[in-house]
This record gives structure tokens, C-alpha cells and sequence, in this order.
């Protein structure tokens, strides 16, 4: 859907004589930067809710581990911070359960270098259900 409505806003813009770099630049703000592929949820995903930090340009999804845990986890898209949520559950499930082998390594999963600051008012938030 996005992707149709965006072609016809880059046909709109070439015929009324804009050039390509600036339609180009419209284009990539309006098609999100993932595939419909990541929209299929995971075994086991049960996101709680997902917000949108305005003031961090990032997705949050939070899911609760089954041992009660909460995860909260940020990423570029929507669909990624649901799925980075769900992965960090199942670990800690995994963790908690005692189930992995002794000599099965933990996974490390990744995290931003540098923390970011919290947003400073409610007007950088969209929390969606």
C-alpha cells in the first residue's frame, strides 16, 4: 500500500518538472526500509505494545518473558524491534529454564553503544496497541 501510494506521488512530482533526486528523496521518507518478509511474527512472540520515540527516531517493542520479565527493545523499523523483543524473551526463557546445555554458549545479543537520552515530554511518544 505505501509503496503504490508512493509511486504515484513520484509520477505526480516527475510530471509537474521536479528533478529525480529531489522526487527520490520524498520516495525514501514515505516507503518504510524493510521487506514485507519481516512482517511474520516469531514462534512464541507476544509483543505487549510498541512505541514510537520521535525525539530517538526508533521502535520500541516490549514483550514479557514467561518468567515474568519484562523486555524492552529498540530498533530502525516496527517489525525489527518486535522481533528483536521476541529473540530477547526466548533467550531469557531459555536462561531462566535451565534447559541449554552446559556447553552451549549464551547469545550476546547486540546493543547501541551509547545510551540515549529518554524524551523529555509525552509529545515525543506514539504508543501503539
Amino acid at each position: 500500500m505505501a509503496a503504490r501510494h508512493s509511486t504515484d506521488i513520484a509520477a505526480i512530482l516527475i510530471e509537474h518538472g521536479i528533478t529525480w533526486p529531489t522526487v527520490e528523496a520524498v520516495v525514501d521518507d514515505q516507503i518504510p526500509p524493510f521487506t514485507t518478509s519481516l512482517d511474520a511474527a516469531l514462534e512464541g512472540e507476544d509483543i505487549s505494545f510498541v512505541v514510537r520515540s520521535a525525539k530517538r527516531v526508533r521502535w520500541g517493542a516490549m514483550q514479557k518473558a514467561r518468567c515474568g520479565k519484562e523486555i524492552l527493545a529498540w530498533a530502525a523499523t516496527e517489525p525489527l524491534a518486535r522481533r528483536l523483543a521476541a529473540l530477547r524473551a526466548y533467550c531469557v526463557d531459555l536462561d531462566k529454564s535451565g534447559t541449554a546445555s552446559v556447553s552451549t554458549p549464551s547469545v550476546a545479543l547486540p546493543t547501541r553503544g551509547n545510551p540515549v537520552e529518554r524524551p523529555s515530554s509525552d509529545k515525543d511518544w506514539e504508543v501503539l496497541f
